[in-house]
């Protein structure tokens, strides 16, 4: 799909953003199916409908979701499309595990060569928080390394780690990451929840805690800057 103007054409069917997550949950018809005209009570309602979200974790989103707004293109000031979440440095941002950088134009679309190297740092059938703070850094190395005009500003770097520890968090557990590696590589490449492989929607005596997705990226941070320098 060629950029033009840099904003996603739009298809006759449905739009999607760089998120997979969001694009996850429209693929499920937890959002919009269309990926348009989304007000942040239905981005709300439409994430505990499918991940089971506490209060906080609400909070959090909706604190997202605003940002969101701020990018709108529908003319209405209260709702997004999923497209509108292309615009650089809004949730999307240089070096992502699975979208190339807006340099090449296409900062939306999944990308199996991005994803295939950051996989590649997930050896085991467990993603340890360590394993994925290393196909961070590499993808940030190698993102550097090609792309002449390359920018990770701090909300850039602050936002993909938080974007580890949500993948750490929901396929495995907001103490320790340990993420199922199919899980979530099913879930990148499919932009699909990982229901057929034995997924499941979160309990209500368990539900998704902004608690624990702060302190898991918190612990993510640790683990960036020792892959960082080598430890």
């Amino acid at each position: 799909m060629p950029r033009t103007n840099g904003k996603q054409p739009a298809p006759t069917t449905v739009l999607r953003s760089p998120c997979p997550l969001l694009n996850s949950l429209a693929n499920h018809g937890y959002l919009p199916r269309t990926g348009r005209n989304i007000s942040v009570d239905a981005l709300i309602d439409g994430m505990h409908a499918g991940l089971n979200l506490r209060d906080d974790a609400k909070l959090f989103f909706r604190l997202q979701g605003n940002k969101a707004l701020t990018a709108s293109s529908t003319g209405d000031a209260q709702t997004f499309h999923l497209s509108d979440l292309i615009t650089h440095d809004l949730i999307e941002h240089d070096a992502s595990l699975s979208r190339a950088d807006i340099h090449f134009g296409d900062n939306w679309s999944f990308n199996q060569t991005i994803f295939d190297e950051t996989k590649s740092y997930w050896p085991a059938d467990l993603i340890s928080i360590s394993d994925a703070a290393k196909a961070l850094v590499a993808r940030q190395k190698t993102a550097k390394a090609v792309n002449p005009e390359f920018n990770l500003p701090l909300d850039g770097y602050t936002n993909s780690l938080g974007q580890t520890a949500m993948y750490l968090g929901l396929f495995g557990d907001y103490e320790d990451g340990n993420a199922r590696t199919d899980w979530v590589v099913y879930f990148f490449e499919n932009e699909r929840l990982p229901f057929e492989l034995g997924w499941a929607r979160r309990s209500d005596d368990d539900k998704i805690p902004a608690t624990g997705i702060l302190a898991l990226t918190t612990k993510v941070a640790v683990h960036y800057l020792a892959a960082k320098i080598g430890l």
